[in-house]
């Protein structure tokens, strides 16, 4: 391998290197910040749940308070809680339970939706370790083939001939030395051709 080869490899690896820290630094960034909103969400889920709660006390009083105002209303005309007095005061209670189902059953419903997407969150910040993993393995992959192609451009670029030197081109003229010098002042004879197209 060349050495602009082994440093054009180099500077591959290092770039690469510095993706894949930068690509986890993010990834790691947004994993916090996937863990800080399902933590908000936990939270609010309570707190609709609390609210909830709270809402429906507060109707039952209420309820309970207006029911007992028409037995008293019924008792003070001397009205015996029987027949029609008593079906009113029935279908007063009816409402009651069905509005306190209906305000428990939304404060369930909001508290499970804000925690299905506080574990979307969770899931999210789980799979961060994964996704590093698989860019890591990724980048590996591609600087294993950068090396690989670096080795085999160096090979094919430095065969030749068996004697070190290159084979002309096609349509260049090769001069060839036949004979050996002679120190006596003997002749030095050259032959050429000219390689067929």
């Amino acid at each position: 391998m060349g050495g602009g080869s082994v440093a054009g490899v180099g500077i591959g690896l290092i770039a690469g290197g510095a993706r894949v820290k930068a690509k986890s630094r993010a990834l790691r960034a947004q994993a916090a910040a996937d863990r800080e909103n399902a933590r908000i969400l936990e939270v609010q889920a309570k707190f609709r749940e609390v609210a909830g709660e709270r809402e429906a006390e507060i109707f039952e009083s209420e309820a309970d308070e207006q029911i007992g105002a028409q037995i008293s209303g019924f008792a003070a005309a001397g009205i015996q809680i029987e027949g029609s007095s008593l079906d009113l005061i029935s279908e007063s209670e009816h409402r009651k339970s069905e509005e306190l189902s209906a305000i428990r059953n939304q404060t369930a419903f909001d508290a499970s939706i804000t925690r299905l997407n506080a574990a979307q969150f969770e899931k999210s910040a789980a799979g961060v370790g994964a996704t590093i993993s698989e860019i890591k393995r990724a980048e590996g992959i591609r600087a294993t083939g950068s090396i690989l192609s670096a080795g085999l451009g160096a090979g094919s670029s430095g065969g030749g001939g068996g004697d070190g030197t290159s084979a002309p081109a096609r349509g260049q003229t090769s001069f060839r030395q036949t004979g050996a010098g002679s120190t006596s002042g003997g002749t030095q004879r050259r032959s050429f051709r000219r390689r067929r197209r």
